[in-house]
């Protein structure tokens, strides 16, 4: 399993984020989170040296099916940073969204 990631009696835990895996093959479940200002921090923390903050908080919606042993995560992820203008250097918001795919393999 990829570094911070753990398998624990079938929830996958990454910081703040719970997900419970469905037991029966085929089964799926859906999960909404708000990531917090300060989760969008953390994981923006190798940024913040080229001036990218967090704005607001986000969102992850992610669909978690079980194929086999396998899990599936698809989803979305959509949050604001901000960061310094190039032309100015004044701060701005700037809303980002972005696909979320995955294949857990145990």
């Amino acid at each position: 399993m990829p570094s911070g990631l753990q398998d624990v009696k079938g929830m996958i835990h990454h910081k703040v984020l719970t997900i419970p895996i469905p037991e029966e093959d085929g089964a799926f479940s859906t999960h909404t989170w708000t990531l917090s200002t300060s989760w969008l921090a953390e994981a923006l923390e190798e940024c913040e040296k080229e001036g990218v903050l967090p704005g607001t908080e986000g969102s992850l919606d992610v669909e978690v099916s079980k194929s086999g042993l396998d899990v599936v995560v698809q989803g979305s992820l959509s949050a604001s940073v901000c960061l310094p203008c190039a032309r100015c250097l004044e701060p701005f918001s700037l809303s980002l969204s972005a696909s979320v795919s995955a294949l857990l393999i145990p």
